[in-house]
């Protein structure tokens, strides 16, 4: 029994640090699917179903954890100072996070859609009759 209580003791030592940690960790409403806060939310969730009475792996979970609370608190971004404040491709971060939002991804599928003619059509103005409009 008493075995029992210590291993429910840290399953819910475990599941309220995840719970402390995603309070703190913002939700990006401009991101579709692609949101880590919420894919974090939705895995905490599956993996504490019965709150901090779930039974866990709990040195997979402390590792995790750890690893999370490291990004969240951006500790090695502030460990190691960077000479570089852009992405490989040059891009800030700012329009790093434009580029992977909501409206742009919204706008590249509505292109797929309209295939190459349908672009071209769009960029001249033209109807689907194939005139011009003014």
């Amino acid at each position: 029994m008493a075995r029992y209580s210590a291993h429910a003791n840290m399953a819910a030592s475990i599941y309220r640090n995840y719970v402390r940690l995603l309070q703190s960790w913002p939700v990006d409403s401009t991101k579709l699917k692609l949101d880590l806060g919420q894919f974090l939310r939705n895995r905490v969730a599956e993996a504490f179903k019965h709150g901090d009475l779930s039974s866990i792996n709990e040195a997979e979970c402390r590792e995790t954890y750890q690893s999370l609370h490291r990004i969240a608190t951006n500790y090695h971004g502030n460990s190691y100072s960077r000479a570089y404040t852009s992405s490989a491709m040059g891009l800030s971060s700012d329009l790093c996070r434009e580029v992977i939002s909501k409206d742009t991804i919204e706008t590249l599928k509505k292109l797929e859609k309209e295939g190459l003619k349908g672009r071209i059509k769009n960029f001249f103005g033209m109807s689907q009759s194939g005139s011009t409009t003014n």
